[in-house]
């Protein structure tokens, strides 16, 4: 485990962390479960004080790759409960080993003729994330440019057109919504091997 988040609790009042997963699922130690109001106490990760008292940080567990929710609560009673108050949250790109920070790196939200592409466009399958041998890669960075931008260097965060994670089997942890057009999309290992392909969208 590595410590990746960081908080600041100066309320003198307990707090805690805790991870959500898509479709009302939360961490409950060992997996993802549905939320259960009975079993919040085992959603309960610890916070380990840092210099001064104020500052926490929290060891993240092993998780599957994926796109959590990241919350922080003030405990207001004897142990963890439903009803603690939720004093922040972020969300939480995680490869299978430490946190991928997209903070900032998001282009400008499409408009409504975006078109959602993932692994399964334009049919299932068809843009999973492998190596050349033809192995899933999971937990690699997924980065899509205009290739027109990408073949005159404008390779910055300010021309990606959208980012995501590869999860188990190579798929992407969420879509990219792109306008019709000639893309790049360049795939960088856990390794830092980087590798690019092709991918038309069309209208």
């Amino acid at each position: 485990m590595a410590r990746e988040a960081t908080i600041l609790n100066s309320t003198g009042q307990p707090a805690y962390a805790a991870i959500f997963g898509p479709q009302g699922t939360a961490w409950n130690g060992t997996a993802l479960e549905n939320v259960n109001a009975a079993h919040w106490g085992t959603y309960e990760l610890a916070l380990v004080a840092q210099s001064g008292g104020s500052f926490f940080t929290l060891d993240v567990p092993a998780l599957p790759v994926g796109k959590y929710t990241l919350a922080f609560f003030l405990q207001s009673g004897d142990a963890p409960a439903v009803t603690d108050e939720c004093v922040h949250s972020r969300v939480l790109y995680w490869n299978g080993t430490e946190e991928v920070d997209f903070i900032g790196l998001w282009p400008k939200a499409p408009g409504p003729s975006a078109i959602p592409v993932d692994h399964n466009y334009p049919s299932a399958g068809a843009q999973l994330i492998t190596d050349p041998s033809g192995n899933p890669l999971v937990g690699a960075v997924i980065q899509v440019y205009l290739t027109t931008d990408y073949n005159a260097g404008h390779r910055g965060t300010g021309y990606l057109a959208g980012q995501t994670l590869s999860a188990a089997g190579g798929r992407w942890v969420a879509p990219i919504a792109l306008y019709p057009g000639t893309y790049t999309v360049v795939v960088t290992d856990t390794n830092y091997q980087s590798g690019t392909f092709s991918l038309v969208v069309s209208s």
